[in-house]
């Protein structure tokens, strides 16, 4: 999936018996660690995760374990991770 707010995935594969991930670097706070926000920031943040989700489901994915620890925030900037497809 190619999605602005949905973490890119480089590569997979294994090296030996040990399986990998290679996964874009993005230096966001997890959404829990926020704290508070203003009621516009929130909105913003609800926006860009709702389109990533409606990006995934419209491709046939679901991410089966949402929640603030798998939302990577940056400034205006998000990334949703970990959608748990192993």
């Amino acid at each position: 999936m190619s999605h602005p707010h949905i973490i890119s995935v480089r590569d997979v594969g294994r090296n030996g018996r040990n399986a990998y991930i290679r996964m874009e670097l993005f230096e966001g706070k997890q959404m829990h660690h926020l704290g508070q926000v203003p009621p516009d920031r929130a909105r913003k943040i609800v926006a860009m995760i709702t389109s990533a989700l409606a990006h995934a489901h419209s491709r046939g994915v679901i991410h089966r374990d949402l929640k603030p620890s798998n939302v990577l925030v940056l400034d205006n900037d998000l990334r949703v991770i970990d959608f748990g497809m192993g």
